[in-house]
């Protein structure tokens, strides 16, 4: 189940809903919704850090029991982390973006077949839900954010980011404890 850090977030008890569907199973795909370059290669690998994939619009993850939900960013009065049921497939975001399944990326490939232990929602110092910890049974934590691509993805932002390493998350100002 999510945890909340700061002040009550008036989405965190629906996220924290969300995300406990994912609580207690395995992960089995990954598949993210991102824009390709001129040769149709992924934009998500991140030339700056192999620690971290910057994603155009978001994630979906499902799991052992066929439950998919999307990580996105999305403009509330800040740009937010997101989630959605049934993935960002059912959004239609944008059709011109690319679907990739990215379940055998390095990064993902060892944690398929892992166990989701916890999800734990942050906020950055203004209040807005950019960051969520995902706990695995046996691999190391992932970080889904909506944060800016850039060198150092210090602000919330409206790009996907996923960050591997805990020395990376903390490098880009998330409170990894």
């Amino acid at each position: 189940m999510g945890l909340f850090k700061k002040k009550t977030h008036p989405r965190i008890e629906r996220l924290n809903q969300l995300g406990a569907k994912l609580v207690g199973k395995k992960l089995v795909d990954v598949w993210y919704h991102d824009c390709t370059q001129e040769d149709g290669t992924p934009f998500y690998q991140d030339s700056k850090s192999n620690l971290r994939h910057e994603i155009m619009q978001g994630i979906d993850l499902t799991v052992s029991d066929g439950i998919t939900l999307g990580f996105y960013w999305e403009w509330f009065e800040e740009y937010e982390l997101e989630i959605i049921e049934e993935g960002l497939k059912s959004l239609n975001l944008n059709k011109g973006l690319s679907i990739t399944n990215t379940s055998t990326e390095i990064q993902w490939a060892q944690r398929i077949g892992k166990t989701i232990k916890m999800l734990t929602f942050t906020t950055d110092n203004w209040g807005c839900l950019i960051d969520c910890r995902i706990d695995f049974d046996g691999a190391d934590p992932v970080w889904i954010c909506a944060r800016q691509a850039n060198n150092d993805c210090m602000s919330n932002g409206d790009d996907t980011i996923v960050i591997f390493d805990e020395h990376e998350a903390k490098r880009v100002g998330i409170k990894v404890s």
